[in-house]
């Protein structure tokens, strides 16, 4: 819903812009962080919520802490972002 896209989005630019390239073009500020879109390709799925949890925790460690909800708005933002790129979701 775009209720949930926007709430993802406005996460993503909270939490993720400082380094990722969080929307359908541009590049990852940090050079080897990757563009939240390429990272949706993969992850997009409600179902994947615990899978990006745990990339999150083993990449991140303690640099970012999210919620339950918080993960579920980005998977919906990724979703939007697969859906952008013109890959369907699974």
């Amino acid at each position: 819903d775009d209720a949930g896209v926007a709430a993802g989005e406005a996460l993503a630019k909270m939490k993720c812009a400082a380094c990722h390239a969080i929307g359908i073009a541009g590049t990852s500020t940090l050079a080897k962080a990757t563009p939240l879109r390429d990272f949706a390709i993969a992850t997009a799925d409600e179902k994947h919520s615990e899978a990006l949890d745990a990339a999150l925790a083993k990449r991140h460690g303690q640099l970012v802490k999210l919620t339950p909800e918080d993960l579920r708005l980005l998977v919906v933002y990724l979703g939007h972002l697969k859906n952008q790129n013109g890959l369907p979701r699974k």
